[in-house]
């Protein structure tokens, strides 16, 4: 019984769909991605606006994810999304204990729910050992340094082992390795900011692990993340309490630090198209005077890339939008748009090429 439950889990996690399978109507390109990762998610995968979903229950801890750039990859190139769609997935579903993981060492955990929780604990404690962890009924509580205390349900877990005769503990180890690098303390000095396409109602919600972002300029907002000498990962409301910000001032942080990493742009001549490929390059529009005046449009179509052109006509139009097409097609998960920007009065505005 147990082996056929992982080849089951195998073969949902591997099979990609078909180009044709896939709608691409918001509504259902997110309903879509929602039944897929809720196929093997350990916890309810709710829909929480176009193209983004949360996994786990309201009132808790949540992983959320954000998938507007690959609906727009989908959009632009849909014989290309079931192959996007299928790597995004997995993305998601490598966080989870999977099945069939634990295949050659099966190492059981306890059975007993409150040895179980204790067992967890344990394990959480030495990825995170200046946190408080403790178990409470089905739920671990994680309180960082100075934080306040974050609730984890774990009943899915707990679910997931029974299936599988509770031979599971290093399917759950490599899942807890990935919940500390979530909630690794964040440093100040290692917060980022970079930009995305935001689907609607851009801005921070209310879950404690829910990223921290605001809106940007036309169609794309701002998020933070704290990047350290190992990982990077998105700052979240838990992160930006403990650090005593609100969600401005954290996203103020971000923004200068990452201008402080970022280089004067080059020279360029006008009428040519001038790349910038450089870690979170693309932020350089978050900084209106990074730019010298006159007539420019640019492009953003990863986070470490940004185009630009001083001109402001048909022809320049048509010769930054291949690029940024080109580049975009190319950028895998820090793709951001291929839509073209002017510089205005009011900021940066998109345009059509």
């Amino acid at each position: 019984m147990r082996l056929a439950r992982v080849l089951l889990f195998l073969a949902l996690i591997a099979a990609p769909a078909r180009a044709n399978d896939i709608p691409l109507g918001d509504a259902d390109f997110t309903a879509y991605i929602q039944a897929k990762v809720q196929l093997y998610a350990p916890a309810p995968v709710r829909s929480i606006a176009p193209f983004t979903i949360a996994i786990g229950k309201p009132g808790e801890a949540n992983l959320v994810f954000e998938f507007a750039p690959l609906h727009a990859q989908c959009a632009a190139a849909p014989e290309s999304c079931a192959d996007k769609t299928h790597d995004y997935i997995q993305s998601i579903v490598a966080r989870f204990p999977a099945a069939g993981s634990d295949a050659v060492t099966a190492e059981r955990v306890p059975e007993a729910r409150p040895v179980f929780l204790e067992w967890l604990a344990g394990e959480l404690r030495q990825r995170l050992p200046t946190a408080r962890v403790e178990a409470d009924g089905m739920a671990l509580v994680v309180t960082r340094p100075g934080g306040k205390p974050i609730r984890f349900d774990q009943r899915a877990y707990y679910q997931l082992c029974q299936g599988l005769q509770f031979e599971c503990a290093s399917a759950l180890r490599l899942s807890l390795d990935r919940t500390a690098s979530w909630l690794a303390p964040a440093d100040p000095a290692g917060l980022r900011v970079s930009l995305h396409a935001c689907a609607s109602d851009c801005g921070t919600g209310a879950d404690p692990m829910a990223p921290v972002v605001r809106p940007a300029f036309a169609g794309l907002e701002e998020a933070c993340f704290k990047e350290s000498a190992t990982a990077i990962g998105p700052l979240t409301n838990a992160d930006r309490i403990d650090l005593n910000l609100d969600a401005g001032a954290a996203v103020a942080l971000c923004e200068k630090n990452t201008h402080a990493l970022l280089h004067p742009l080059p020279p360029s001549t006008a009428g040519q198209v001038t790349a910038v490929d450089a870690p979170y390059a693309a932020a350089h529009a978050l900084f209106a005077e990074d730019f010298p005046p006159g007539p420019l449009l640019i492009a953003l179509p990863s986070r470490d890339m940004l185009l630009m052109i001083h001109a402001d006509d048909t022809v320049a139009r048509a010769a930054l939008a291949a690029k940024a097409r080109a580049a975009y097609g190319a950028a895998g998960s820090l793709a951001i748009s291929d839509t073209l920007y002017r510089r205005t009065a009011a900021g940066w505005e998109a345009v059509t090429p």
